[in-house]
């Protein structure tokens, strides 16, 4: 975590039950977001605050280490950088977002390859989406699906991304042999009996 004085800072952020203090002008020059904020509407006041919602405080602490640092670490827990890529994504810190995805991608692995597939899917983070696609359409990868627990849930769970996958993997097969069926109805059948058993 990173230290520094505080009595010269001009600005704060208001995250969760937690006061972040920052300088407009670090903050504003990492980010075209809080740029607008501090220099716009809040302009006027001596001492900005700005309400940060939906994040976490340890995730922001994070992103304020980095506008100061410009560095994250690269064995920061894979559920931490996720976030981070989001928040990055929230507020227009293109080099943060960036690094968060080269980071994701370098670490990224069959049994993580749905989550951030979900993830990419929903703020069209188009390139991590993309190698997990390749991943988990991957045929050397098809017998490790059988036992992924998040790759049967998403049959359930997540339909179209699902659909997606299956239309991904039918299209590498070329017609030679239907691996992409024969995966998805292993898969449907461990779903009907893990709910069969519960």
């Amino acid at each position: 975590m990173l230290e520094y004085d505080d009595k010269m800072t001009d600005c704060s952020f208001s995250v969760g039950d937690e006061i972040f203090k920052a300088h407009q002008v670090m903050m504003g020059a990492q980010s075209d977001y809080f740029r607008a904020q501090l220099y716009g509407g809040l302009a006027e006041q001596e001492m900005k605050m700005i309400p940060i919602k939906d994040v976490e405080p340890y995730v922001f602490r994070t992103l304020i280490d980095y506008v100061y640092t410009n560095f994250i670490p690269e064995s920061a827990p894979v559920d931490l950088i996720k976030r981070l890529l989001v928040v990055a994504d929230r507020y227009h810190i293109k080099d943060l977002r960036v690094k968060c995805e080269g980071n994701l991608i370098g670490r990224l692995s069959l049994d993580k390859a749905v989550d951030c597939l979900i993830l990419a899917d929903k703020h069209w983070f188009s390139t991590i989406k993309t190698m997990c696609l390749n991943l988990l359409t991957d045929p050397n990868n098809s017998k490790g699906l059988y036992l992924n627990q998040e790759y049967c849930a998403m049959v359930h769970d997540y339909p179209s991304q699902f659909a997606e996958v299956k239309e991904k993997a039918k299209s590498m097969t070329d017609g030679l042999v239907d691996t992409a069926d024969e995966i998805h109805t292993i898969t449907k059948m461990l779903v009907s009996s893990l709910k069969f058993n519960k």
